[in-house]
């Protein structure tokens, strides 16, 4: 469940309540000059990026009261470890209005 906060700086950035269950989970695109940070309340988050190279793929996890930033090009696969409660800010492009 997303809940909008505030969006600041003409619509360029957005600040969202996020809650997510156990196991849920979303994508996230980054186009070029796209971000995504993720604060954590209440819980455990953690990101996959989905590559097309053959590298092992990269995984990066956030508990609570720490930030999940995501800035580099790409799809991600964000899921909660356990229930989150949080907040969600995205820079530019459709992810940020």
């Amino acid at each position: 469940m997303d809940l909008r906060l505030a969006s600041l700086f003409n619509g360029s950035i957005g600040v969202d309540l996020i809650t997510m269950p156990r196991g849920a989970h979303t994508l996230e695109i980054i186009e070029p000059g796209d971000s995504v940070a993720y604060l954590i309340l209440r819980g455990e988050v953690s990101a996959v990026f989905q590559g097309t190279t053959k590298l092992p793929r990269r995984k990066v996890s956030a508990r609570r009261g720490l930030p999940l930033l995501l800035v580099n090009t790409g799809t991600y696969a964000v899921y909660a470890e356990t229930g989150v409660v949080g907040l969600r800010s995205a820079r530019g492009g459709p992810n940020g209005r």
